[in-house]
């Protein structure tokens, strides 16, 4: 019977990291759930979350603090956003070119997994925040013309 509860507890959380699809920390998955079932407890949720990564069903995202966790397992580069903090899929397969590269350069590496986040503006942020940053660029751009002239 404990098992059969288990495995329920594991399919909701499962289902809360696909429904929430933005990479979800564990904290904002038993928000997420809690409502519906309040008898599911935090340190559950951690639980299952390992239980899942160790069955290959879902990813841990390491680079991010605190944690998050992804439901698409497939080597994929994210994107994150400076502004909303959002963080995006992108279906770049550039992992390729960097073990290529590695191997161009005389590394023999044994890669285990391959993390890959780059950091910038999303479309969404992108007309605000150059609106606001555009000064700062010109400005900076006229003082390094005063220097080198």
């Amino acid at each position: 019977m404990t098992n059969k509860r288990q495995t329920m507890q594991k399919q909701i959380i499962f289902e809360a990291v696909q429904n929430l699809k933005n990479h979800p920390t564990a904290e904002e998955i038993y928000n997420y759930i809690h409502p519906k079932y309040s008898q599911i407890s935090l340190s559950t949720v951690y639980r299952n979350l390992y239980a899942l990564i160790q069955e290959g069903k879902i990813k841990k995202l390491s680079s991010f603090t605190p944690e998050r966790f992804d439901f698409f397992i497939q080597e994929h580069i994210h994107f994150r956003c400076a502004k909303c903090q959002a963080i995006h899929d992108l279906n770049i397969d550039l992992s390729q070119s960097v073990i290529n590269e590695l191997k161009k350069n005389g590394f023999d590496l044994k890669i285990k997994d391959i993390n890959i986040v780059l950091d910038g503006v999303c479309k969404d942020c992108k007309e605000d925040y150059w609106l606001k940053e555009k000064k700062g660029i010109t400005i900076n751009y006229i003082k390094t013309i005063y220097y080198f002239p």
